[in-house]
């Protein structure tokens, strides 16, 4: 079972935990909701990267098997920020979530022979995604449009991206 979970549960997980941080980020969830999600994202990823150890030892699977274990190291630098306050490790959460994966759908569409303009959109959405949040961040008076495109795009290329890889491979 845990096995059909690596496998699949990154389809629900992706989305969901971008919905989750655009409604932490509008202010429609509590600081303390936030946390917690990324404590339990925190301790799904470190599950993923010592469970999927073994079965991700080269190639691409290498590549996501490190996005995995950084991405632990980084979930839980944000739940640390939010603990204690500190704008630096939310911020560096959140934009080690946004570029992560780009690197992974950058090196996964140079090796694959099909839907190779998926993982290259998937980055370039994370990486728009990231520039329209930071018009957010460096002009405070852009407000929520901002903060919703730059997350509404990284959500829909992070989710194109393992919706393509869970179900093409």
């Amino acid at each position: 079972m845990l096995r059909r979970f690596r496998e699949f549960g990154p389809v629900l997980l992706v989305p969901l935990a971008w919905l989750f941080a655009l409604f932490g980020l509008l202010g429609t969830l509590s600081t303390h909701a936030v946390f917690v999600g990324h404590v339990v994202m925190a301790i799904l990823l470190g599950l993923f990267s010592v469970t999927g150890r073994t079965e991700m030892k080269t190639g691409t699977l290498r590549v996501w098997w490190l996005i995995i274990t950084v991405g632990f190291v980084i979930t839980t630098a944000g739940a640390i920020g939010l603990y204690t306050e500190s704008q630096l490790l939310q911020i560096l959460s959140l934009y080690g979530w946004m570029l992560l994966p780009t690197v992974g759908y950058l090196f996964t569409g140079t090796a694959v022979s099909e839907g190779k303009w998926i993982y290259f959109g998937g980055a370039a959405l994370s990486v728009v995604g990231l520039c329209l949040y930071s018009l957010n961040v460096v002009f405070t008076t852009v407000g929520s449009t901002a903060t919703i495109g730059g997350v509404g795009a990284v959500l829909i290329g992070q989710t194109a991206g393992i919706v393509d890889a869970v179900y093409r491979y």
